[in-house]
């Protein structure tokens, strides 16, 4: 069984991703968590600014931010332009083409 006892954050690529493992982030208190290439991969070999996005915990909701980057931050397809609300099934996408389902 594959589950948090802390609230957490799942990243799977997609089909049309760049390649990355999935990952797990979990969140501890009020930790913000910075998407940057060595989160996706060991030796950050995805190109994506640096940090790209934040990811934290608040009121038991998990919220994405971009960090103001050329090539932007995108949920469902939309590029964020404030803070976001998070949601299971999801689709992230950093830059260009790096997707992520949720």
């Amino acid at each position: 069984m594959n589950f948090c006892v802390a609230p957490c954050l799942n990243l799977s690529p997609t089909a049309d991703s760049c390649p990355f493992e999935a990952i797990r982030l979990s969140f501890m208190g009020n930790v913000r968590i910075l998407l940057e290439p060595g989160v996706f991969t060991p030796g950050g070999s995805i190109s994506i600014s640096s940090p790209h996005a934040e990811i934290w915990l608040q009121n038991k909701q998990i919220l994405i931010r971009d960090q103001n980057t050329t090539h932007g931050t995108y949920v469902n397809g939309i590029r964020i332009v404030q803070q976001t609300l998070l949601r299971n099934g999801d689709i992230l996408t950093i830059g260009c083409s790096n997707n992520a389902v949720l």
